[in-house]
């Protein structure tokens, strides 16, 4: 097969991959060229009622005039990050000091549980034969 014309750019392969602010897929090559892909679809619900989880991390709208899909950085869309490890949505401290408060709420509990078998224990000792 014979080449029509050629840009006098060598063949390479794939460097890295990222999205820009925009959500176009650009690719950049090992001999320093770059090309941008397809654009990254975006969905916006108006409220968390309008989502349900369908299983295996997958969610259907249950009101299709609150669901919205476009492109980073039009109408209510933001810009993308490309780059960067999405952030925890958990308070962490709050999270240890919930775990702490039940773990201090099931000592108490067995401690109610040990003086209750204690007391009944002491209770039959007292019971004449």
């Amino acid at each position: 097969m014979a080449v029509s014309n050629s840009d006098g750019t060598t063949a390479s392969a794939i460097q890295s991959t990222t999205f820009n602010a925009n959500g176009n897929l650009v690719i950049t090559y090992q001999n320093g060229q770059t090309s941008n892909g397809a654009s990254l679809a975006l969905a916006r619900f108006d409220s968390t009622d309008a989502v349900a989880t369908s299983g295996n991390n997958q969610f259907v709208s249950t009101n299709n005039a609150a669901w919205h899909s476009g492109t980073a950085g039009t109408g209510q869309f933001g810009t993308i990050q490309a780059g960067y490890i999405e952030g925890s949505n958990v308070d962490l401290s709050q999270e240890f000091s919930n775990l702490v408060i039940m773990q201090r709420g099931y000592q108490a509990s067995s401690e109610i549980v040990t003086t209750a078998n204690d007391m009944l224990q002491t209770l039959f000792a007292m019971k004449p034969n």
